[in-house]
């Protein structure tokens, strides 16, 4: 237990040392996916897909901008593609909401096993898949502990929507007053584990000079 407490420690200290290293960055984020979360709320149907656009387009920014920052790649050198995060996010989301279906815990530590694929799939211009294996097999000894982080990070966003739903009206529409603490809490949650997941990928990736002396 005390190695799981450090190895969670370890990773809250360096994933707020990434949002620290460009705060604006962070609070931007944050801002514009609240923004886009409201906005969704309020034009219906069709503001969710702008929603998700929007999200989609702010992880693949803050991923490639951290990983250009943090030296994980070089300027001029390839990244992986927005088109390439969709169909992680994809494959990425079905299986873990298979793996709930199952029972929530192998979700979660599905979801903790895989969280470094993003970063992976950016920073090293990875295929879907293989960044899905990478990230699995780089997180084998710290599985548990991401998974509990994941937990800590989500339980705000889960006990706000569970109030909303308990003490609000399951026929009327969302009134404003539940729609600012919903999407504050979510877009918070949702920057947590971009930068939970920027941290994995730090701790775990192998840098390029390694790389060299092991198949030299």
């Amino acid at each position: 237990m005390h190695e799981i407490t450090r190895k969670i420690a370890e990773l809250c200290a360096v994933a707020a040392a990434l949002a620290r290293n460009e705060f604006w960055l962070a609070g931007g984020t944050l801002l514009l996916l609240f923004g886009a979360g409201v906005a969704s709320d309020l034009l219906g149907p069709g503001g969710n897909l702008i929603g998700a656009a929007v999200q989609l387009l702010l992880q693949w920014g803050l991923f490639r901008h951290v990983a250009r920052r943090e030296g994980w790649i070089s300027e001029g050198e390839s990244t992986g593609g927005v088109f390439g995060l969709i169909g992680l996010g994809i494959v990425e989301t079905l299986g873990v909401l298979l793996a709930c279906l199952l029972l929530l815990l192998p979700g979660l530590y599905l979801a903790a096993r895989w969280s470094a694929s993003s970063a992976i799939l950016i920073a090293e211009d990875a295929p879907v898949m293989d960044a899905l294996t990478a990230s699995w097999n780089r997180t084998r000894s710290s599985g548990v502990a991401i998974a509990l982080t994941l937990c800590g990070i989500y339980l705000p966003a889960v006990v706000v929507l569970g109030g909303i739903v308990f003490w609000g009206d399951p026929d009327a529409d969302a009134t404003l007053a539940e729609t600012l603490p919903m999407n504050a809490v979510v877009a918070w949650a949702t920057v947590a584990s971009w930068y939970l997941a920027l941290a994995v990928y730090d701790r775990t990736r192998t840098p390029q000079v390694e790389l060299e002396q092991v198949f030299a």
